[in-house]
């Protein structure tokens, strides 16, 4: 089992720093979601029948690889050129809420996306769900969150911020008093209409850095939000 999640790891790392010749980041691409396939194999699962556990942190470490893979990668010497940090993020600790099993030989989806940050940690969301026909509502089997750290090269360590800001996930945020940035956003169809859009403003990513909060400290519903993005 170790030995499968290291290959299935490192497979998803090497795949981008060779395939990815250039890094093509805006900001606000942190929301958006990075989703691979699995299936829940026999040996996956527990005498209920169903997929055990354990394995849905397994799962987690994959998807996440593929994200940040996909989000954070940096070729170092662009970023010399550049001037930029060498940053990644380390993970300090993981929650995982459960809602419905997931069968032997079962299909599912792992779909990941950032959602919120502060001035030290990070939290990067994985849902589990089985993939539905177009304009149905997703089935969650469940969602793991995962706080993080940003750490330089040389193991300094960052605010999320900066880190976002080199990775060019971030611009400098302007002060703004309207609802959407004291207050997240909250309409689902809010965030419908700005999960795809590549010209983000400041007002527009404070609110989504708002609402991750609110699905963090659970004031909204964390499932209500797998289905857009």
């Amino acid at each position: 089992m170790l030995i499968d999640l290291q290959i299935r790891v490192c497979g998803r790392i090497l795949w981008h720093a060779v395939v990815y010749s250039k890094h093509s980041n805006f900001p606000g691409r942190q929301f958006l979601f990075v989703t691979i396939s699995l299936r829940a194999i026999p040996g996956e699962c527990d005498f209920y029948i169903h997929k055990s556990n354990s394995t849905y942190l397994t799962d987690c470490d994959v998807a996440r690889a593929e994200y940040l893979a996909t989000i954070f990668y940096q070729r170092p010497s662009e970023c010399r050129k550049q001037g930029d940090i060498l940053c990644h993020p380390v993970l300090a600790g993981l929650e995982v809420f459960f809602r419905r099993p997931i069968k032997p030989f079962e299909k599912y989806e792992l779909r990941t996306r950032m959602l919120t940050w502060d001035e030290r940690w990070l939290w990067v969301i994985t849902y589990f769900v089985r993939r539905q026909k177009p304009g149905s509502s997703p089935h969650v089997f469940a969602w793991c969150i995962a706080r993080m750290v940003v750490k330089t090269a040389d193991g300094k360590t960052v605010s999320p911020s900066e880190g976002l800001k080199a990775l060019g996930l971030l611009q400098e945020s302007s002060a703004t008093s309207d609802h959407n940035h004291q207050h997240g956003l909250s309409d689902k169809r809010q965030f419908g209409a700005h999960s795809r859009c590549e010209s983000w403003t400041p007002s527009d990513i404070e609110g989504m850095r708002l609402l991750g909060k609110q699905i963090l400290t659970r004031e909204v519903k964390a499932d209500d939000y797998v289905g857009l993005g």
